[in-house]
Parts: structure tokens; sequence; C-alpha cells
């Protein structure tokens, strides 16, 4: 099977559920380029966040991950929780 190659426009996140895939959807939010391992943010450290990240740690240091809690001290899920939209 030949599968089309990611597009941050339109590769949809495959089992991530509604909120993830309505989230990165939504006007002013930025997804980053990883294939596998993608993220999407908001808001003004939004481009920061999801700039382009090394394949191999999905999720390490120079991650969406890693870059989230470099700047708060917390986990994505706190930091979303935390948000001001």
């Amino acid at each position: 099977m030949i599968s089309a190659p990611y597009d941050v426009r339109r590769t949809p996140s495959w089992n991530m559920g509604v909120v993830a895939e309505t989230f990165w959807q939504l006007p002013g939010v930025l997804r980053g380029d990883h294939p596998t391992s993608t993220f999407a943010a908001v808001g003004p450290h939004a481009e920061r966040i999801v700039a382009p990240q090394p394949l191999s740690p999905p999720h390490g240091l120079h991650s969406p991950v890693g870059r989230a809690h470099e700047r708060t001290g917390c986990s994505c899920a706190t930091v979303a929780a935390s948000a001001k939209w």
C-alpha cells in the first residue's frame, strides 16, 4: 500500500481523536511537520513550539513536547489545560 506523503495542511491526525483533529484545523493554529508525531499550537509561542524537529526521538528535548516543557516546566497536557484562549 502506498500512502500519500505527509501534508501539514491536509493529513489527518490518525488515532488522536476528534479534539486533536478539530484543533489543528482551527484558524490561527500552527501544525508541526513531523510525519508521524505532529503537534499543533496556537498563541504567541506556537511557531517556536512546532518548529521543525528531528525524526527521532519524536518526543525528545528538541520536539514540541520538549520545547513546551522548557518554556513552562509543565507537560503538554498541563499547558493545554492552562492555556488562555
